[in-house]
């Protein structure tokens, strides 16, 4: 056979799909006819069915060699370079044969392309649209038209684009999966789900389409059913990193942290560089309270990341939650580096501010955030605690007003504005605020704390316990409403039952085995704020005291002191406790100066220098005259000052002679103050979602 009839056909095996053979018939073209052009292109085509890029560069660069105005084989070229994803080549590739042949279509489309790839959308878009006004009716120009109008945010045009695309082939499932993307950035999620359900149709293992189907269904909160579409984009590709990302992000909105924990390990598992995966890794640890975990979460993205100003944020609030104020702050300050206008950022730096008494500057944050976003109501509820905190209450409570007028449903803001009514003894105006707050949200803490101490001020000590024993159910382990149902249940029984009658006895033990479980639990817990011990040892010592036990309140009192808490209870307890041991125990007064439970070692250097200036005295003076012949000692008032030194070393024992019954009224517990919690991180993580789904666009 000549050439030619190797050439016809190498083409007829191609267009049958039997492309080894095809090859072998155009080398044995090429082997009798070196210089056939055609031939070295259409050997380019079959190696690049084959999939053999570099060798059908080379095939097309032989054609170009042997004539450099064979368009076909500049666009051949330009395709394989853009295979080979080196797309300036490419595009100038295709640029070429468009110089050759300005009617070639397929090269406008290729151009595109290439464009596309580099960024370059209005550039790709008019090829595009070039390639379709010389009727070229491939569906795939219609489809990157589509593409190019969505990355320019045209998201009506590109979606006709897909239509286009879509009647010419309707079986073409990246349209569909498209159109559904645009729709969802035109928020119409039911449509976009329709789109993707297509998809699916055309192509039930088509992974990326049953991703986007989940993402629809996040949008549409219907997180059960987008968990399953994640599950089984998953299944057909087990390494689809995004798929396992939102499938985390779908199990932490249904609050199944410790499932949503697995599904950013095995995110990380597949690309350990993927930064938002560590971030909602530390956000699901930070859900399951492990905040030191969360920590080195954050921190692994930081590392990976360090502009990651979301990151920062969710590090402070870890900090924050780990007590490290100081900390906190510098994280929160980092995220404003990275982003300015980061306005969330401000207000937890002004509510770590205030956790380290800087209220001026806490208020100047707030501030700051308000000038950022005027309608930002949390920024308008910090001002307001700040302004609190700083004794300002007729300006705090027209920022908490504010925060309510943009918000009517913000039940912390009236829960504040009840607080600040009950500190100015506004009963009433607290009464309605608490009971609005409620209404809003009837699981409210704060304002069913609140609730239980107006009700104590009204005398209404059964309703105050029924407050504080569901805030006690909502925020278990915290010690705070435990005091204050107790404090309500003693009051009901001081007012209503006589100390000496049985049931007051019984009430008391009862509260003493209750805060001995307490104390033993806050004993455990390091972690545990020393204020809450400070408040529990010291009921406790009032409780025994109570029940005539005075040895061991002096061993609870003495543990309150020694903790230093540096809280309104201290003094109390150091009252309650010097008045038992003057008063109940009677302390010998040797003790009472060696053993005392108050300034131990101020009293016995005191007792030890008072035994040393009296035996001085006794011991000296028949030495004084011969020491000193010219003195005149009146020794009168020698006497007298021996005599009014042992006066005072056994001063205590006089003092217990007048002593009688003690009856020292019991102090609150702390108020239960809901002071600016961090901006919710699920807010963050919704935030985080959005921004990493257009990311993921973008790199489509």
């Amino acid at each position: 056979m000549n050439d030619k009839k190797w050439f016809n056909e190498g083409v007829a095996l191609g267009e049958l799909g039997r492309y080894e053979e095809a090859l072998k018939a155009f080398e044995k073209s090429i082997e009798i006819n070196s210089q056939y052009v055609e031939a070295w292109v259409n050997k380019g085509v079959a190696l690049s069915e084959l999939e053999r890029h570099e060798e059908a560069l080379k095939a097309y660069e032989k054609a170009i060699e042997i004539n450099p105005q064979y368009a076909e084989a500049w666009f051949g070229k330009g395709f394989e370079l853009g295979d080979l994803g080196r797309h300036e080549e490419a595009l100038k590739a295709y640029e070429k044969a468009i110089e050759i042949n300005p009617q070639y279509a397929k090269a406008w489309f290729g151009k595109g392309f290439e464009l596309g790839e580099l960024g370059k959308h209005e550039k790709a878009l008019k090829a595009h649209e070039k390639a379709i006004e010389m009727n070229l009716q491939y569906a795939e120009v219609w489809f990157y038209k589509g593409v190019a109008l969505g990355k320019l945010e045209r998201h009506e045009e590109a979606i006709k684009a897909f239509d286009k695309a879509i009647e010419i082939n309707p079986y073409y499932v990246e349209a569909w999966v498209n159109k559904g993307v645009d729709l969802g950035e035109l928020e119409r999620h039911e449509d976009a789900l329709k789109a993707y359900e297509k998809a699916i149709e055309i192509n039930p293992q088509y992974a990326e389409a049953l991703f986007y189907k989940g993402v629809a269904l996040s949008k549409l909160e219907k997180h059960e059913e987008a968990l399953k579409a994640y599950e089984k984009a998953i299944e057909i590709n087990p390494q689809f990193v995004e798929a396992c990302f939102n499938k985390g992000v779908a199990l932490s909105k249904l609050e199944k942290h410790e499932d949503a924990l697995k599904a950013y390990e095995k995110a990380i598992e597949i690309n350990p560089q993927f930064a938002e995966a560590w971030f909602a890794k530390g956000v699901a640890l930070g859900e399951l309270e492990k905040h030191e975990d969360a920590l080195k979460a954050y921190e692994k993205a930081i590392e990976i990341n360090p502009q990651f100003a979301e990151v920062w944020f969710a590090k402070g609030v870890a900090l924050g939650e780990l007590e490290k104020h100081e900390e906190a702050l510098k994280a929160y300050e980092k995220a404003i580096e990275i982003a300015p206008q980061f306005v969330k950022a401000w207000v937890n730096k002004g509510g770590e501010l205030g956790k380290l008494g800087r209220q001026e500057e806490a208020l100047k944050a707030s501030e700051k955030a308000i000038e950022i976003n005027i309608q930002f109501t949390e920024a308008w509820y910090a001002k307001g605690v700040a302004l609190v905190k700083l004794g300002r209450h007729e300006e705090a409570l027209k920022a908490f007003n504010k925060a309510i007028e943009m918000n009517p449903q913000f039940a912390l803001a009236y829960t504040l504005l009840g607080e600040l009514s009950f500190k100015l003894g506004n009963l009433k105006e607290a009464s309605e605020n608490v009971k609005n707050a409620l209404n809003i949200d009837r699981d409210l803490v704060p304002a069913l704390s609140l609730q239980g101490r107006i009700k104590i001020e009204k005398k209404d000590y059964d309703a105050a316990s029924e407050s504080f024993k569901k805030a006690m159910y909502l925020d278990i382990g915290n010690p705070i409403h435990f005091l204050w149902d107790i404090y309500a249940n003693y009051l009901k029984a001081e007012f209503s039952l006589d100390s000496k009658d049985k049931k007051y006895q019984e009430e008391v033990a009862t509260i003493i085995r209750n805060l001995e479980k307490m104390n033993e639990t806050l004993s455990k817990n390091q972690k545990q704020e020393k204020e809450m011990r400070a408040y529990v040892l010291y009921f406790l010592g009032h409780f025994y005291l109570k029940s005539n036990d005075i040895f061991t309140a002096k061993e609870k009192l003495e543990g309150c002191v020694k903790l230093k808490s540096k809280t309104p209870i201290e003094a109390p307890a150091r009252e309650l406790l010097g008045n038992i041991w003057n008063y109940r125990i009677k302390p010998p007064w040797w003790r009472w100066w060696l053993n005392s439970p108050l300034h131990r070692w101020l009293k016995r250097i005191g007792f030890f220098i008072l035994l040393l200036l009296i035996f001085a005295l006794l011991l000296l003076h028949p030495f004084i005259p011969g020491w000193f012949p010219s003195l005149q000692i009146n020794w009168s008032l020698y006497a007298f000052l021996i005599v009014f030194l042992i006066i005072i070393l056994v001063s205590p024992s006089i003092e217990h002679i007048r002593a009688r019954d003690i009856e020292v009224e019991l102090r609150s517990p702390p108020p239960y103050e809901p002071v600016l919690s961090p901006v919710v991180m699920g807010e963050i993580m919704k935030e985080i979602e959005v921004k990493y789904l257009a990311k993921y666009l973008e790199s489509k």
